[in-house]
């Protein structure tokens, strides 16, 4: 389909399962028809593309692999009857996600002297699917680096880059206290 045009309704070929992905200036479509079964026979291309136009009001449209890779996941559950009896396995997929605000803590400030309450894992990023680089023992003084996703919130924790002498990660922030709180002076 090209600017709201549907192929020549000839040029259709055979009806199968198919996959799409269309647009307006509103709205973007996941398409997946099923096909191949007694519940659906599938679309030519030029239906995909007339379904796009007239009933979902898109002005562009991509159609991409069908047959039994047509497959429509929502929230982990496949939503669709796929022509082969399930998902199979492919390559390459299209995902749409809802990215939440960052919520961010300003309990440090970058430059600021802190110390680990606790032996603290050093991230390679912030949050536990990063992996270990380092680890910080209780009581290792360091100081809050320059980043400009400290203080993020990911995994249910909030995440602040730290150095600690030749030691440099992401380390949770309930592991971190100020050098110069109360307690550091013990």
């Amino acid at each position: 389909m090209v600017n709201g045009v549907a192929p020549d309704q000839n040029a259709g070929g055979p009806r199968h399962p198919r996959t799409a992905v269309a647009f307006n200036d509103e709205y973007v479509f996941f398409v997946v028809v099923d096909g191949r079964s007694l519940i659906s026979i599938g679309m030519t291309i030029a239906e995909l593309g007339d379904f796009c136009v007239k009933h979902l009001g898109a002005v562009q449209a991509l159609a991409l692999d069908g047959g039994g890779s047509s497959t429509m996941v929502v929230n982990g559950a496949v939503k669709n009857k796929p022509s082969d009896g399930g998902e199979e396995r492919v390559a390459n997929g299209l995902l749409l996600a809802f990215v939440s605000p960052a919520v961010v803590s300003s309990r440090f400030h970058a430059g600021e002297r802190l110390r680990t309450t606790t032996a603290t894992d050093l991230r390679l990023g912030p949050g536990t699917n990063y992996g270990v680089a380092a680890t910080a023992p209780q009581g290792s003084r360091g100081l809050i680096a320059v980043h400009s996703f400290n203080g993020i919130h990911a995994k249910g924790v909030f995440w602040w880059k730290c150095s600690f002498d030749d030691k440099t990660g992401w380390a949770p922030e309930d592991c971190l206290e100020s050098a110069s709180s109360p307690r550091s002076a013990e």
